[in-house]
């Protein structure tokens, strides 16, 4: 999350659409455009070159998965093509093109968690939450262990569909599966705010995001006098 429970993040992105890892991208975009053209072996190199690069690091081990499993042949390979196609469409703001091969990946490999999750994203900015729920949904049924569909799909309950107490329970688990998830601490203090104006709660968790370096929150709160 990049500031508020009300912006949905991408957990992959890239910036650019070339097939052919010209100089100048980062390990990690080079990696993105040799999936693109289907080179996963090189693609798994430039992943794992990717992890040495913090910002990189979360979202670099991410595609590593993905494409080790298409090497594997676990994974249908052009239901990965499709997947980091979607990523590229995604990141530069072609929504529909983006959705298109979100699904289509889907329809390739039906178990493939990471193609539902992005689709779900797709949704929340689309703003069809009931939609985003459902692959956020599905993508928790395929990995139970999936921190950040759970923080997602608490956003989509809390934003579009107003289900504040369910959106609490989503991102409860959201920080029992990762104790130091800040972003789900802050979207959780939100969300007790907006279900019944919790003050005790609210604060609590926004001063835990903070104590966790993301105090964008807690400031406000304290600076408006809502929180001590």
């Amino acid at each position: 999350m990049k500031h508020y429970f009300l912006i949905f993040i991408l957990v992959v992105a890239i910036t650019s659409c070339s097939n052919n890892a010209p100089n100048g991208l980062s390990s990690y975009e080079q990696g993105v455009a040799l999936a693109v053209a289907g080179k996963f072996e090189k693609a798994q190199a430039a992943f794992t070159k990717a992890l040495q690069d913090e910002a990189d690091r979360d979202i670099a081990q991410q595609s590593l998965v993905v494409v080790r499993e298409s090497l594997s042949q676990r994974l249908d390979a052009q239901a990965a093509i499709d997947f980091f196609k979607g990523i590229q469409f995604s990141n530069k703001g072609d929504l529909l093109l983006a959705f298109s091969y979100f699904s289509n990946s889907i329809k390739k490999a039906p178990d493939f968690a990471n193609a539902y999750y992005e689709r779900g994203i797709i949704n929340g900015r689309l703003n069809l939450y009931d939609k985003a729920v459902a692959d956020f949904s599905k993508a928790i049924e395929l990995h139970p262990q999936d921190r950040d569909a759970y923080n997602n799909r608490g956003l989509a309950l809390a934003r579009g569909l107003k289900e504040y107490n369910q959106a609490i329970a989503d991102f409860t688990k959201a920080v029992d599966l990762d104790p130091q998830f800040a972003e789900a601490y802050d979207n959780r203090a939100i969300a007790y705010r907006m279900a019944g104006n919790d003050k005790l709660k609210a604060c609590a968790d926004w001063k835990m995001a903070c104590d966790l370096n993301r105090c964008n929150s807690y400031n406000l709160a304290r600076q408006n006098g809502y929180c001590q």
